[in-house]
């Protein structure tokens, strides 16, 4: 948008959407809805703005970000997927102390990865009206809550891997507020949730373990259940990821 041509209009749609997102969390945002009928987005922002409750809150996220954060520093000189790699190995450890030890379990669906940072089990119904994004990271007070767009297209992978990327905007960018799930491929945040959602879903280390006894890529992804292309592009970075892991801390 350019503000010397702006229309009153989308000086407003521009203000509402700053009321929730903020730097580039914003610019992300604006850049994913930007086809989408404004009606459709300022009624979502409105639905967003009363996003408070139980249903979505994470009660214990912020506290495992604040332990993960600690162990794993942020790295100004690296590339945005190189945080997302490191983070999700800790985040992996951490919550096997907390008493999660298998992410990959067949009956694992959104809900109960919910049950790990804290939600209530049966309360979490995290399915929101949103349009341009796949889910929403939103800071409340000190609270994050996780929402994800109703009627998601795709499998419970999908879902599971959507979910994972929220977490992971929350756990590298902790103090960073609300911030959009969406499709932007070189984005800085969405590549960092990528990377995290792919490590911490289908680390490098056991699909190679995996792929070591003979199971095909198909084969190692329905049994992490993601879908094969996450397998995939984890093997094309092993590179990357092991760099990311050696460098920790």
């Amino acid at each position: 948008l350019d503000p010397y041509t702006i229309s009153d209009s989308d000086a407003g749609f521009v203000i509402a959407a700053a009321q929730e997102f903020k730097g580039e969390a914003l610019l992300e945002f604006l850049n994913a809805v930007r086809s989408v009928d404004r009606a459709r987005v300022q009624a979502m922002l409105e639905e967003i703005a009363s996003m408070k409750g139980a249903e979505t809150m994470l009660p214990d996220l912020r506290a495992i970000a604040t332990e993960v954060t600690r162990r794993v520093q942020e790295h100004s000189d690296k590339r945005p997927w190189f945080l997302g790699y490191q983070r999700a190995a800790c985040l992996r450890e951490a919550l096997s102390r907390h008493g999660v030890h298998d992410p990959n379990s067949p009956s694992c669906n959104v809900p109960e990865m919910a049950t790990w940072f804290g939600a209530s089990p049966g309360m979490y119904k995290a399915e929101k009206n949103l349009v341009g994004m796949r889910a929403l990271r939103r800071d409340v007070d000190n609270d994050i809550h996780i929402a994800i767009r109703k009627n998601n297209p795709g499998e419970n992978s999908d879902q599971r891997f959507t979910f994972a990327r929220a977490v992971g905007d929350a756990i590298c960018f902790p103090n960073g507020g609300s911030a959009s799930v969406n499709e932007l491929e070189s984005a800085c945040r969405q590549a960092t949730g990528r990377a995290f959602a792919a490590e911490f879903l289908a680390p490098l280390a056991t699909i190679k373990n995996m792929s070591d006894s003979g199971m095909q890529v198909y084969e190692i992804a329905k049994c992490l259940h993601v879908r094969p292309e996450v397998v995939g592009r984890q093997f094309e970075n092993a590179d990357r990821i092991r760099e990311a892991q050696r460098t920790a801390g």
